[in-house]
């Protein structure tokens, strides 16, 4: 199991400020196409809601 990842269900029905970057090279430190690129939470900053 890892643990640098959460489940999706601890932010049901939560509204938050994040902050997200753009992942735009592979692990071998390639650059991937924009079609291959994703996002990932960096940091959450603020709980907004409930």
């Amino acid at each position: 199991m890892r643990h640098d990842r959460m489940s999706c269900k601890v932010f049901k029905e939560t509204l938050l400020l994040a902050k997200v970057t753009t992942v735009k090279k592979t692990a071998n430190n390639t650059e991937r196409p924009p079609d291959l690129q994703y996002s990932v939470v960096q940091e959450i900053l603020k709980k907004l809601h409930p």
